[in-house]
This record gives structure tokens, C-alpha cells and sequence, in this order.
């Protein structure tokens, strides 16, 4: 009798005292921080998500602000500097490898843009479904590791967007253009 009242309270202490299996639970908050990104909406939204995901060094957001069909153009002097790297065209996958390098926390500990997209990006050209862009950029490095590398570029960006049939914009070609002595094209080449 004794055996049949202890086996009694451990199942009456483990039906009630535990919760139900099959119940949802709370979701868990997400892991990381959250950048301050803006829907893909407008071309100006894709341009300052462009900046965000660099300051934040989020390779992710980075890459989704460009096709998959993606090109770079790098100004002429850095194609002639480093024909090693611009002989091929410069799509989505030399981004990729550049940009995990670049944001690598290990190597860089700071990207910070001199000038916004907000104040220097000028519409050139513009339809319902393209925008042409000009945005002079000056962004500010720490990195380590690579002594090659600017410390600073400053140049002339010309990104082309296009609009999906979602109604999202998406940057199809970025063309990099000096106006100081590193640029974007010389980080790429030298990172």
C-alpha cells in the first residue's frame, strides 16, 4: 500500500507539476543586433541601406542591395593599377569574397561615411522601373593586417538600379570613378 501511494504522489506531483509538452512556447528575441534598414521601396532606400550595411559591417544586408546579376566598374586608373584583379568583370561573387574580408571585425573595426546618401547622392537619369545615380562618397577605414589598403577613400560612385516586378529596387551596376587619390576600386583590389 505504501508502494502504491509514493507511485501516486510522483504522478500526481509529475502531471501537475509539469507543463504541457505539446503547448507553444515564448519566442526567443533575435540573436544580433538590428540594423535600421528601410524597405527596398525606393532607389534612396537601397543607397542608404547600401551605407547602413557597410557601418554596421553586415555582410547580409550588404548583399541584398544587389542583383544577382551584379557589376562593378572600377575607375580606369585602378583597372590599369591592378589588372590582376579587374582583367575579369567584377560581379556578385568577387563582392561577396571583398565584402566577408571587409567586414571580417577581426580586420576592420570601423567604416564611417564622411558624406551621406542623403545629402550627396544626384539623380542623373530616372524612369519608373531605372534610377541612375551619382553619389560622391568619402568613407573613413580602421582595419588591420592589410598595410596596402587606404586608410581613407574618396571618389564619384555612379550606381544604376531597377525596379522588380515587387515593386523593390536593387543596385545592377556600381561605376567607380576618382576624384581623390583611393577609391572604392583600390580597396577592393588591395583588401
Amino acid at each position: 500500500m505504501r508502494i502504491h501511494t509514493a507511485i501516486l504522489i510522483v504522478l500526481l506531483v509529475l502531471v501537475f507539476g509539469c507543463r504541457n509538452p505539446f503547448a507553444t512556447r515564448e519566442p526567443e528575441p533575435p540573436t544580433g543586433e538590428q540594423l535600421p534598414l528601410l524597405e527596398p521601396t525606393s532607389a534612396e532606400n537601397v543607397l542608404k541601406n547600401l551605407e547602413i550595411s557597410c557601418e554596421y559591417m553586415s555582410i547580409n544586408d550588404y548583399m541584398d542591395t544587389l542583383s544577382e546579376d551584379f557589376l562593378f566598374v572600377p575607375d580606369g586608373s585602378d583597372s590599369e593599377r591592378f589588372p590582376d584583379v579587374f582583367s575579369e568583370p567584377w560581379g556578385r561573387e568577387e563582392e561577396s569574397i571583398f565584402c566577408q574580408r571587409l567586414f571580417d571585425k577581426e580586420m576592420t573595426t570601423l567604416i564611417s561615411f564622411s558624406s551621406s546618401v542623403d545629402s550627396n547622392a544626384t539623380v542623373i537619369e530616372e524612369t519608373a522601373e531605372f534610377v541612375h545615380y551619382r553619389y560622391d562618397y568619402h568613407i573613413a577605414l580602421i582595419h588591420h593586417h592589410h598595410t596596402d589598403a587606404p586608410r581613407s577613400v574618396k571618389g564619384s560612385a555612379e550606381f544604376s538600379l531597377r525596379c522588380d516586378q515587387q515593386g523593390n529596387w536593387i543596385i545592377f551596376q556600381w561605376e567607380d570613378e576618382k576624384t581623390d587619390s583611393h577609391t572604392w576600386g583600390e580597396l577592393r583590389a588591395t583588401f
